[in-house]
C-alpha cells in the first residue's frame, strides 16, 4: 500500500489519478471450435496503462461533466485506448471492456470508486493498494483540485516501483 497525501489551496472536490506507464495490449476474445476453446480474434490496444487508480472525495460524475472526464481520461471509462487497427465501434467497445474488466480482475485498474478522505478542510489523503504483479517503472501520479464542475488546479508527481529483493 502507498499512502498518498496532501493539502489544497482551498475549498474544493480532490480526484486523483495513479497510472503507469502505457504498453501495447492484445485482447483475445476465445471460441468453441469442434469442441475446443480457440483464440478467434483479437484486437491490439497501443496505449494502455499497465496499472491504473482513481479515487475521488465524490462520484465523478457529480464533480466533472463527461467532456473533461474523457480529456483528461478520469476514470476506467474514459481512458483513451488507441486500437492497432480500425475496427467496428461495436466490437472496439467490446474489447475496450474486457480489457478493463481482466485488468480489474487482476487488481491492475481499481473497480468502484475508492475514497479522498479529507482531515479538516484542505488536508486529503488515500491509499493506493500495489498487487504483487503491478508493472515496474515510473508512474504519473496527478491530484486533481475540482470547484464549481471544472478543475481549478493540477498537480503532477512521479512515483517510482521498482522490484526489490529477491524478486527483483
Amino acid at each position: 500500500d502507498v499512502l498518498l497525501f496532501g493539502a489544497t489551496d482551498g475549498e474544493g472536490d480532490v480526484i486523483v489519478v495513479v497510472r503507469s506507464p502505457s504498453s501495447q495490449v492484445i485482447v483475445r476474445r476465445k471460441e468453441r471450435v469442434a469442441g475446443i476453446w480457440v483464440n478467434a480474434s483479437e484486437l491490439v490496444f497501443n496505449d494502455a496503462p499497465g496499472f491504473y487508480h482513481v479515487a475521488a472525495s465524490a462520484p465523478l460524475e457529480d464533480l466533472l461533466p463527461l467532456p473533461v472526464l474523457n480529456a483528461n481520461q478520469i476514470g476506467t471509462d474514459h481512458i483513451a485506448f488507441n486500437p492497432h487497427v480500425l475496427t467496428s465501434l461495436d466490437q472496439e467497445d467490446a474489447f475496450r471492456a474486457a480489457l478493463v474488466r481482466n485488468k480489474q480482475r487482476s487488481s491492475l485498474y481499481t473497480e468502484g470508486l475508492p475514497a479522498v478522505d479529507f482531515r479538516g478542510s484542505r488536508l486529503f489523503r488515500t491509499r493506493v493498494a500495489l498487487p504483487a504483479n503491478v508493472p515496474t517503472g515510473d508512474y504519473k501520479v496527478t491530484v486533481y483540485l475540482v470547484r464549481d464542475g471544472e478543475i481549478s488546479d493540477r498537480s503532477e508527481s512521479l512515483l517510482q516501483v521498482r522490484k526489490v529483493g529477491f524478486e527483483a
